[in-house]
Parts: structure tokens; sequence; C-alpha cells
């Protein structure tokens, strides 16, 4: 299963900038191995294991850094997709309910 988001930065012309995720608020989640948490579900069956990337093609996982993105503003709004796909093979011990998980992004410029 994959899907997309967005966020929009705003930053001077010419001014570098980083967006790094964290790993989120799921038990035991890694930067590379996040974690959603289902509130709902049966008791060990109540997590998915999912990875969030930098392009579509899910070569380059987003991590939490904070320099050297190449990103760089433009003076207007400039989106950034992030694209999510959870692992095949989970689904037979997960529950169809309800997973969530809060990442924060930390903006550096």
């Amino acid at each position: 299963l994959a899907g997309t988001t967005s966020l929009n930065v705003t930053c001077t012309f010419g001014t570098p900038y980083s967006i790094g995720l964290n790993a989120g608020t799921g038990t035991g989640a890694t930067i590379t191995t996040r974690a959603m948490t289902s509130p709902t579900a049966g008791a060990g069956n109540n997590t998915l294991a999912y990875g969030l990337f930098k392009e579509a093609t899910y070569a380059t996982n987003w991590d939490n850094s904070v320099a050297g993105t190449g990103y760089v503003g433009s003076g207007l709004p400039q989106a950034r997709t992030i694209y999510g796909r959870i692992p095949v093979g989970q689904y037979a011990a997960a529950p169809a309910t309800d997973y969530a998980d809060t990442i924060t992004v930390t903006l550096t410029y």
C-alpha cells in the first residue's frame, strides 16, 4: 500500500534549507522503519511498519537530516511531496482498523 502527502515550505529566495522527518511516536520506530499503531487492534497485532521516502521510486528514505538536502528557497511556497509505503506481508496479522503515527518535521535554514 502506498500514498503521498505534501508540505509547503516558503523560504527567502536563494536560502538553502533542509527538511528532516523524525522516527515518529510508534513503539520501536526508527528512521528507516517507522511504526503506525492502532489503539483498537488486538495486543501483539496493533502495529504496521512503514517507510517515508523522498521520491516515487521509494529509493531514498526520508531521514531526520538537518543539513545537505539541497533545497533552495524561491521566495514562493514550494511543495515537497512525501511518499509513504507499507511493505507487504503484514496484513495477515494486522486487523483492518485505523492506524496512526505522528511525525515531527524539522525545517533548518
